[in-house]
């Protein structure tokens, strides 16, 4: 995580070329970041592995290196508020948005919802505790029961008297013998899934 000094340094930075790609030597940065040439390049090494930045520096006395700014100021702030909000620390969202709270509400709704994360599929929600199991056979509270039925909903379901209702699907319908289920979407057949009797 970048510290908030950083975003500091790379504010000044884009205030002072006003966010455009600038040809500069490192003597300029020095006096615009206040600091010696060892932690100028530092900083500016920091900024660029964060993707903040493209430093291209130029060899010899007096030759002008190249700043490309590839972020601007709310982008970064943006980026900074999704990573503290991954951590779970919405007042330092809140803070690095300037206490904007119609931008953390954007970043939230943009942070919320279905992911794929290194090729899993990660649901986001907003909870006031955290969620250690959902097992749909053990006892919830009612908030809770909501997100068990979401997440195992099936194609089809069995009402209270024991006849076959659809969930997902349509259109649902049990055959005799053997156990199998038909499942129709609109008009058309999918399949027959045939299974045996689970034990109870």
């Amino acid at each position: 995580m970048s510290s908030p000094r950083l975003r500091a340094q790379f504010e000044t930075l884009f205030e002072h070329f006003n966010g455009e790609d600038s040809d500069t030597r490192i003597e300029d940065i020095t006096e615009i970041l206040f600091c010696t040439r060892r932690n100028a390049r530092i900083v500016l090494n920091k900024l660029a592995e964060e993707g903040w930045i493209e430093w291209h520096p130029s060899a010899g006395r007096g030759k002008q290196s190249q700043l490309i700014f590839k972020q601007n100021r709310n982008a970064v702030g943006e980026d900074l508020a999704k990573r503290y909000l991954e951590e779970g620390k919405i007042g330092h969202a809140l803070q690095v948005l300037n206490q904007d709270a119609s931008r953390l509400t954007q970043v939230i709704q943009d942070y919320l919802g279905v992911q794929n994360q290194s090729g899993q599929q990660v649901v986001r929600l907003p909870y006031y505790r955290p969620l250690a199991m959902l097992h749909p056979r053990k006892p919830h509270r009612r908030s809770e029961q909501n997100i068990i039925h979401q997440v195992y909903s099936g194609l089809t379901k069995f009402d209270s008297d024991d006849n076959l209702q659809p969930d997902l699907a349509i259109i649902g319908k049990l055959s005799p013998e053997p156990i199998g289920v038909f499942i129709f979407e609109q008009r058309c057949a999918f399949t027959m899934v045939s299974f045996s009797k689970p034990k109870m």
